[in-house]
């Protein structure tokens, strides 16, 4: 059921920053299987992420926020070859097991890690709520 854009922007608001772990499948309900590894073949760390206000998505039925900020990744904070399809955040920087898993979605198309690491563009990450009509 949709909300309206009020009720929204008021959800959105709370989020004033998260963590985001990237996946190399499908993360599971809670936010926690395929982990990417880092270059010891560890579950990655958190990457701390921000974003801009609430503002209309382009297609009139949503409200959303995007990422305000590049979120780098060197070499060996993520293992190089690896493919990644998904990415969840979360609201502390421990992460998957430990935190609250605020968002889980797919990469509209996945990507291959190179040797130097990987960026995560500003506003590539978009958290977005389904409203009634745009106001």
């Amino acid at each position: 059921m949709p909300m309206s854009a009020y009720a929204a922007d008021q959800a959105l608001s709370a989020l004033t920053g998260a963590y985001v772990v990237l996946h190399t499948g499908s993360p599971g309900a809670d936010g926690t299987a395929n982990v990417a590894v880092d270059s010891n073949e560890n579950p990655m760390t958190p990457k701390a992420v921000t974003f801009a206000a609430a503002e209309n998505h382009p297609t009139n039925t949503e409200r959303r926020r995007l990422s305000n900020a590049d979120v780098e990744f060197d070499s060996s904070e993520l293992k190089a070859g690896q493919t990644i399809t998904h990415y969840s955040l979360w609201d502390g920087a421990d992460g998957p097991g430990t935190d609250n898993v605020l968002d889980i979605a797919a990469l509209t198309a996945a990507k291959v890690v190179g040797s130097d690491g990987a960026v995560i563009a500003s506003g590539d990450l978009e958290v977005a709520i389904t409203v009634f009509a745009k106001p």
